[in-house]
């Protein structure tokens, strides 16, 4: 079996050299990252690289990020397809160039915002509230100062020209939550569960690095090129006229603790009045996908079968979002398994209201109100 480093020199994970001045720098130098910031914050466009890998260092997967002036982000990955995504405007374009086929998605229900660059470097993040200048290193032939801030389930390091104060490289090390029972939700369905006869995937997911629900892994960035001139085509939202076109909306509205009530409904439907045995089930595939494909198959279009499966799927995605953030606050308990819908002299979940000395609690019969004090589980 490779050690640990040379599987990470394997999927071309930086290697650091030895950092050199470390006690000339040692100490904390928000201020100076501060100067990296700023330029970031002035950049009008940037186009970088990002390769993906497993927590050991073996590559997965990798992607051209390209960033324009107006905050419109083009993602090309190396399988042939590409993302074009205006938040400003709530439209996302999916092209896969192998099969000349478009997806246009409307994101519905949430608030608009007007992005820049530094909107999508959200690996900045950490950076910005704290970090350490260790020391310099040469990277790409240039010495870079090389900066660390370490957070719960997070370590991001860059690399930073000291000429231009914008980053050269970066590294960011995601730590997976240690609890044993809590899951990273996502939902993927394919096209041919619903009856077609060729392979088109969807899929859905996400992660909380503040709470370290997210897959153990490390992602790197490199090829930076900042301050470019990008062909306005690049970022266009028209599909090409020789591509097969489907449009589709994505309700992003955040619907807060009923977002368990709307799941908890579509799941009783879906299972013939039974709650789920426990709140994983909502993104197990083993248990969903056989739900959602009995649901939604009904032997007429595959795609829009497909499409309603997923618009069902993101119910079920935040229902399950907001479960594994209260599990990761230690502030969730769960009694729905044997238990019916219309049993509303049983307790199916509840959890403790934030900045409160009350719960919230659900009950059989979908009804959700406070309680002064927690039930006892059976």
């Amino acid at each position: 079996m490779k050690d640990r480093t040379a599987q990470l020199a394997t999927a071309a994970i930086i290697a650091l050299g030895v950092l050199i001045g470390i006690s000339q720098f040692g100490g904390s130098h928000a201020a100076v990252f501060a100067d990296t910031m700023e330029q970031i914050q002035k950049a009008h466009s940037v186009v970088y690289n990002q390769t993906f890998c497993d927590e050991d260092g073996a590559k997965r997967f990798m992607s051209t990020q390209m960033i324009d002036e107006r905050g419109i982000l083009r993602t090309e990955m190396e399988f042939g397809t590409v993302l074009i995504s205006d938040f400003a405007r709530g439209v996302i374009l999916q092209l896969n160039l192998s099969q000349k086929r478009a997806v246009l998605t409307y994101r519905i229900g949430e608030k608009r915002r007007a992005p820049r660059v530094s909107t999508h470097l959200t690996w900045t993040n950490h950076l910005r509230d704290g970090s350490e200048l260790i020391g310099q290193d040469v990277v790409d032939g240039k010495m870079a100062n090389v900066f660390v801030a370490d957070a719960p389930f997070q370590k991001t390091t860059v690399w930073v020209d000291p000429q231009t104060d914008l980053p050269i490289r970066a590294q960011r090390i995601n730590i997976r939550n240690p609890q044993a029972d809590i899951v990273v939700p996502s939902l993927s369905l394919d096209v041919r569960d619903f009856g077609a006869d060729h392979s088109s995937g969807s899929s859905m997911g996400g992660s909380d690095s503040s709470r370290g629900i997210q897959k153990g892994q490390i992602i790197l960035y490199t090829d930076f090129q900042w301050n470019v001139d990008l062909d306005g085509s690049l970022f266009s939202l028209e599909p090409p006229a020789d591509y097969t076109v489907e449009r589709k909306q994505h309700d992003a509205t955040d619907r807060g603790d009923l977002c368990l009530i709307d799941a908890l409904s579509l799941w009783t439907e879906m299972s013939g009045g039974a709650f789920p045995s426990d709140m994983n089930d909502l993104t197990d595939p083993n248990v969903v996908t056989p739900l959602l494909i009995a649901r939604f198959d009904r032997d007429e279009d595959p795609n829009e079968e497909l499409g309603q499966a997923m618009a069902a799927g993101n119910v079920l995605l935040k229902a399950a979002w907001f479960v594994q953030r209260h599990k990761a606050d230690n502030n969730w308990w769960y009694a729905g398994d044997g238990v019916s819908l219309g049993d509303g002299d049983k307790i199916i979940c509840w959890w403790k209201q934030e900045d409160s000395k009350t719960y919230r609690v659900i009950s059989g019969n979908l009804h959700i109100g406070d309680a002064d004090e927690a039930p006892q589980l059976p």
